[in-house]
């Protein structure tokens, strides 16, 4: 009998643990809430946990709301295997060494659409024309009447390397029923570029003036110049040339003359709605004299010491009020040695204008 019990007691010993076993063991669940289950593990899946509690009975927790399992064998951290994701083999990516770019063919010049030397003349009005018509007036009633009346057009044109300018004036000024003022006018030019800096130009003009005794004055202006200064808000022209020019008063059947001419024209964009414009010109007659000078208020013959000469200098400031309104404030002096009429030589002349612009 003891003989029997020497053989079997390993066996019984290995029976009673693990029946022990399979009965489950103590641990104490630490859930995600801060609560805590204590209670002997009956299952244990992926998934959850199923817990053997004296108070709460067999209970089934998710393993998403155990924080942490403490065991009598000590504290489990990871007590749910997890299936890690089987990794893939790690493949080494060739980059493929870059290629030099196929040579790019050079662009097919496109037709020249710029005008053709036969269509760029200054026959071509093809394009637009911007003009402006202004007019100034004043009365005046009371121990003086007087009247002024001021009306001006204008109007340019741009075709390639060519700009034109048409201009003409209408002054007239009336004082206790004498006229005072009175002057037509008007003047064409063309200009045409040479280079960046060098232009060439000719200047048509005709002008009536019966205070000075001038029925007809032509003038045909040939010339170049050379442009000092240009950038989006100045321009700065001078130059020089020859003009020619036929004059008849009512004491004369007419005489043709030849002068010597500069001149010097300046633009100052102030702002987007102010401009100042400023141009000058000055002639001379190398070999003329004026054909008639004044004893008193009768024209006399020839005096050989009065040369032929004449100066010019205007100014305006324009203020632009809206895309097609603008007032213009000018200043004008202008001197004819030439003039019968000594008195009436010279003239200086400060209007104020609206404009419209087209």
């Amino acid at each position: 009998m003891q003989h029997f019990f020497r053989l079997r007691l390993p066996f019984l010993l290995s029976g009673l643990v693990l029946a022990v076993a399979n009965a489950g063991h103590a641990a104490e669940l630490l859930l995600t809430n801060g609560d805590r289950l204590t209670g002997l593990i009956v299952n244990r899946t992926a998934e959850a946990v199923v817990l053997s509690s004296t108070m709460l009975g067999e209970i089934e927790i998710p393993v998403a709301n155990i924080d942490r399992i403490d065991t009598e064998s000590g504290l489990n951290t990871d007590p749910i295997p997890e299936e890690k994701p089987v990794q893939a083999e790690e493949t080494q990516v060739v980059k493929a060494k870059p290629q030099p770019a196929p040579p790019v063919a050079p662009p097919t010049p496109k037709p020249d659409s710029s005008p053709t030397p036969a269509a760029d003349t200054f026959f071509s009005f093809l394009n637009p024309w911007s003009g402006k018509l202004e007019l100034g007036f004043r009365q005046i009633d009371g121990r003086t009447d007087a009247t002024h009346f001021d009306f001006r057009a204008s109007a340019e044109s741009k075709m390639g390397r060519n700009s034109l300018k048409a201009s003409a004036r209408l002054l007239y000024s009336e004082q206790d029923t004498k006229v005072t003022n009175e002057r037509y006018d008007g003047s064409f030019r063309w200009r045409r570029e040479l280079g960046e800096r060098t232009f060439a130009q000719t200047l048509t003009s005709y002008y009536r003036d019966p205070i000075k005794l001038i029925d007809n004055n032509w003038e045909q202006n040939v010339g170049a110049g050379y442009r000092l200064f240009k950038n989006d808000d100045h321009t700065i022209n001078v130059g020089a040339g020859l003009t020619a020019q036929y004059r008849q008063t009512n004491i004369d059947d007419g005489s043709v003359y030849a002068l010597v001419e500069v001149f010097q024209d300046y633009s100052y964009q102030i702002s987007e709605k102010v401009k100042f414009s400023q141009n000058a010109v000055a002639q001379y007659s190398p070999d003329g004299q004026a054909r008639f000078i004044s004893v008193g208020n009768q024209p006399s013959v020839v005096d050989t010491g009065e040369s032929n000469y004449k100066l010019r200098f205007d100014t305006t400031l324009q203020g632009t009020i809206t895309r097609s309104i603008s007032l213009n404030l000018r200043y004008e002096y202008e001197f004819d040695n030439a003039v019968a009429t000594e008195d009436a030589r010279a003239d200086q002349r400060i209007i104020s204008s609206i404009g419209y612009g087209f």
